[in-house]
């Protein structure tokens, strides 16, 4: 029953949390004589499935199972910390309260609950950008890396949040180097 979350990607993450990621050579990801391709779990980040692990490690559960109870975990993370979030830069709690129902009841809160890296992404993010906001450049540093380690496009969100940095630094502090570390 529960394997209908863990479709798709979810199968390359439980084989990342169970076998860890798999070692291809180059030759493996040029198409053969039929023109077939060897597949690989590398494009997939490992942030979401390690931690998968280390649950399935410490509950003794199965990738779906433990997968599940972090989806629900992670959801309801999502949806207190996005509200807390929304507040902070809205200034306005009603308005964050139907923008968290909004993202609550939006047809993408599905794969909040699959077995993907899509929430995890999401708080992480928030986090980052909090951690500019309120100049926690630890949490900044912690969250953002762990960002990078569980998307791809973790990456390329360190240009917004540079800018961002930017903006919310002291103007005449914008090229010292603090600002740059």
């Amino acid at each position: 029953m529960l394997n209908v979350i863990s479709f798709d990607d979810g199968q390359w993450y439980k084989l990342i949390a169970e076998k860890g990621q798999q070692h291809v050579m180059a030759d493996d990801l040029l198409p053969n004589i039929k023109n077939n391709y060897t597949y690989s779990s590398y494009i997939f980040f490992p942030m979401y499935p390690y931690t998968v692990r280390i649950l399935m490690n410490i509950s003794g559960l199965g990738f779906v199972e433990a997968g599940f109870i972090l989806s629900v975990i992670l959801s309801l993370t999502l949806f207190i910390f996005f509200y807390k979030f929304s507040a902070m830069v809205l200034n306005d709690k009603k308005l964050s309260f139907w923008a968290t129902i909004l993202l609550i009841i939006f047809p993408y809160h599905f794969y909040y609950s699959m077995l993907y890296t899509e929430s995890l992404f999401l708080i992480l993010l928030l986090l980052s950008f909090y951690a500019i906001e309120k100049q926690y450049w630890i949490v900044f540093i912690f969250s953002s890396s762990l960002l990078v380690l569980t998307r791809a496009p973790g990456i390329l969100m360190g240009i917004p949040m540079f800018v961002y940095v930017l903006e919310k630094t002291d103007k005449k502090d914008i090229f010292s180097k603090q600002t740059f570390k």
